[in-house]
């Protein structure tokens, strides 16, 4: 008697789940898109988009940019997050992705699979690189407190450990999914 583990899963693409799926493709797409025009703008215009945009136009929350720091290094600013946001679209296109495959029924294939370890990893890197780049950015804000007041501010905040955290476990979800379908694909092939 052999033994084979067979994974089953009912299509999304015929259940009241799949019009979700294209929801959240849609909303990723959209966050894709939005999220960095919004990073832009409220780091190239600080004070016209302040009241609407409080938690993007902060480095962190004792370095506010605003438009006394002047556009060449608000520019400065938005290049050292260029990395993060980048990361941050990569995250939001993978998502359009794998809801997308949802939608048509694709779940537990090496796509899906591949479109999530995408998304941890872009998640991780992200906040990685948002990590890395709190130095240049707090000293290019700070620039505003004049000469011999400049600042650099480096840190690991519970936000900052909890982001880490759950794009570590997602992360760790995708690989072993990941085996989990290798090892499935080896047992189905021996039978």
């Amino acid at each position: 008697m052999s033994m084979t583990t067979a994974f089953t899963t009912p299509s999304i693409s015929t259940s009241k789940w799949r019009w979700l799926c294209l929801a959240l493709a849609w909303v990723a797409t959209l966050g894709a898109v939005v999220s960095p025009l919004v990073n832009i703008a409220a780091t190239l215009l600080p004070d016209t988009l302040g009241h609407l945009l409080h938690q993007t136009i902060q480095i962190r929350k004792a370095m506010p940019i605003t438009g006394a720091v002047p556009l060449p290094y608000r520019v400065g600013i938005l290049a050292c997050d260029s990395l993060s946001i980048g990361f941050g679209m990569w995250a939001f296109w993978s998502m359009r992705q794998l809801f997308l495959g949802f939608a048509r029924g694709e779940v537990f294939t090496a796509t899906a699979l591949r479109h999530l370890n995408h998304i941890a990893l872009a998640l991780l890197l992200s906040e990685v690189a948002d990590l890395l780049m709190q130095g240049p950015e707090t000293l290019l804000a700070s620039w505003v407190l004049g000469p011999g007041k400049r600042a650099i501010e480096l840190g690991l905040g519970t936000d900052d450990f909890s982001n880490l955290f759950l794009a570590g476990v997602a992360f760790i979800i995708a690989r072993v999914m990941a085996e989990a379908r290798r090892i499935a694909d080896e047992n189905a092939s021996i039978v």
